[in-house]
């Protein structure tokens, strides 16, 4: 079974009033598909459109970023004041986006392709391009309501967001497997 066949149903019951999706994957696109026509506050990141690949650098490959490229730069971007478009000393899910963006498609370009020539013929030549279903009205923050803006902080905010945002995905990943076993 596929992915697009059950994540839709599983996503409709999670219980809670805002969402976010973030898939780390080749033609990631194509996997939050299925949650694009939720009429709920959501939003829903892809590492690449529905048809490129991304990529995870590996310990072996010696290159600056382990792990998933989108991953590192939309979480770097979460915690810069730099990333905070509109000034309001949070930076939102939105505007970390944007930001890392460009991060995102320069990293392949003068790294990765630079590095595994062999590989870029994967890509078409072409860096994937990040993708973004914004179906929250306003900003979709991810800082605690009693926190200090990020300017004012005295210590260092990812000290509140990593934390969360693994509770999140464990939380999101316990929720699906017990409902897909609910439903076996």
């Amino acid at each position: 079974m596929e992915w697009k066949d059950w994540f839709d149903l599983m996503w409709d019951d999670i219980p809670c009033q805002r969402k976010m999706l973030v898939i780390s994957s080749c033609l990631g696109e194509d996997l939050i598909n299925p949650v694009r026509s939720d009429v709920n506050p959501h939003i829903s990141i892809a590492a690449a459109r529905d048809d490129e690949l991304s990529w995870a650098g590996t310990e072996e490959e010696n290159l600056p970023i382990i792990g998933c490229v989108m991953n590192h730069y939309l979480t770097s971007a979460l915690l810069k004041n730099s990333a905070d478009s509109n000034l309001n000393g949070d930076v939102s899910v939105e505007e970390a986006f944007q930001y890392s963006y460009g991060q995102i498609r320069d990293y392949y370009t003068n790294v990765v392709f630079p590095a595994f020539p062999d590989e870029t013929s994967f890509f078409g030549g072409v860096a994937p391009h990040p993708v973004i279903d914004d179906a929250y009205t306003g900003e979709f923050s991810l800082r605690l309501e009693e926190a200090e803006p990020l300017e004012n902080a005295g210590f260092p905010i990812w000290l509140i967001i990593a934390p969360i945002g693994a509770i999140g995905v464990v939380a999101v990943l316990v929720t699906l497997i017990v409902i897909r076993k609910r439903r076996k």
